[in-house]
C-alpha cells in the first residue's frame, strides 16, 4: 500500500511490526465474490485464463487464492518485506499446485508507475483493491480510478474493500458512500457501471481483535464500460469548414 513513492518508509515500518490489516488469508469477500465473477466480468473468454491484478497486495494471500482458482495474477506492493512474505506463500502454493504458482508473480513497484506502462493497459479482467484506495490522498483518488480504468479491459471488473465513514471513529481511513457512487466523486465518469455497493466488515486480524468489533467497510464493485467513440462530426459543419 502506498500513496506515492515518498510514503515507502511509512509502509515499511508497518511490516517491521504488526500490519493491522494483514490477515494472512484471502479476503472473505473475495472468496464469496469469485463464484459469480465470471458472470459479472464481461471481458472473460472461454479457454483463456483470466488476468487479475492486486495493487497493494501486501503478503499476497488473496493473490495466491486467485491463482489457485485459475487466474493469471500479478500482485504489486512497494514494501519488499511484505513481498518476501508473499513469495513464501507462493512457495507453499508451489507445493500444492505448481501450475497455480506459475500463474502468480509479485513485483515491488510504486503503482503510479503503471500510468506509463502502456503495455499492460487494457489487459486485466479483474482488479482487487483491499484497503488501498482509502490510503490515497482524497485529491489523488480520481487519478487512481483513472488508472484502474486504463488497466482493465472493457467489461472488466474492479472490486474494492475500503474504509467506511459510517463508523469513522475506529479502523482505517474512511470513505463516504457518495464517493463510491456514479453520482459524484471519482467514479462519476461515463466509463463505469456500478454493480454493487454494500456494507461489510474487514476480516479479523490481531489488531482488529483488540477493537470492540472489526472495522466497518464498503464493498464496491464496478464494471468498466467500453470506451465511447468520439461522436461523428456534423455533416453541415464539415461542409462549412471546407468552404
Amino acid at each position: 500500500m502506498v500513496q506515492d513513492q515518498t510514503d515507502t518508509a511509512k509502509w515499511e515500518r508497518y511490516y517491521q511490526g504488526e500490519a493491522p490489516w494483514d490477515t494472512g488469508r484471502p479476503a472473505s469477500q473475495l472468496v464469496e465474490l469469485l463464484p459469480r465473477l465470471a458472470t459479472l466480468c464481461h471481458s472473460m473468454r472461454e479457454n483463456k485464463a483470466p488476468r487479475a491484478l492486486e495493487l497493494g497486495c501486501g503478503t499476497g494471500a488473496s493473490c495466491c487464492y486467485l491463482a489457485e482458482q485459475g487466474y493469471n495474477v500479478v500482485g504489486i506492493d512497494v514494501v519488499q518485506a511484505a513481498l518476501d512474505q508473499a513469495e513464501k506463500q507462493r512457495e507453499q502454493l508451489q507445493e500444492r499446485s505448481s501450475a497455480a504458482a506459475e500463474r502468480l508473480s509479485f513485483k515491488c513497484q510504486d503503482f503510479w508507475e503503471l500510468e506509463d506502462a502502456t503495455d499492460v493497459h487494457g489487459t486485466y479482467d479483474f482488479i482487487f483493491d483491499c484497503q488501498l484506495y482509502h490510503t490515497v490522498a482524497p485529491e489523488a483518488r480520481a487519478r487512481l480510478v483513472d488508472l484502474y480504468q486504463r488497466l482493465l479491459q472493457p467489461g472488466g471488473v474492479l472490486c474494492m474493500l475500503t474504509g467506511n465513514a459510517n463508523e469513522a471513529e475506529v479502523g482505517p481511513a474512511t470513505v463516504s458512500r457518495e464517493e463510491l457512487t456514479l453520482d459524484c466523486g471519482p467514479f462519476a465518469a461515463a466509463s463505469w457501471e456500478q454493480v454493487e455497493l454494500c456494507e461489510t466488515r474487514f476480516d479479523p486480524t490481531p489488531a482488529y481483535d483488540r477493537l470492540e468489533r472489526c472495522p466497518l467497510a464498503w464493498q464496491a464493485i464496478f464494471r468498466r464500460l467500453p470506451s465511447r467513440p468520439d461522436p461523428a462530426p456534423d455533416r453541415a459543419q464539415l461542409v462549412a469548414q471546407l468552404e
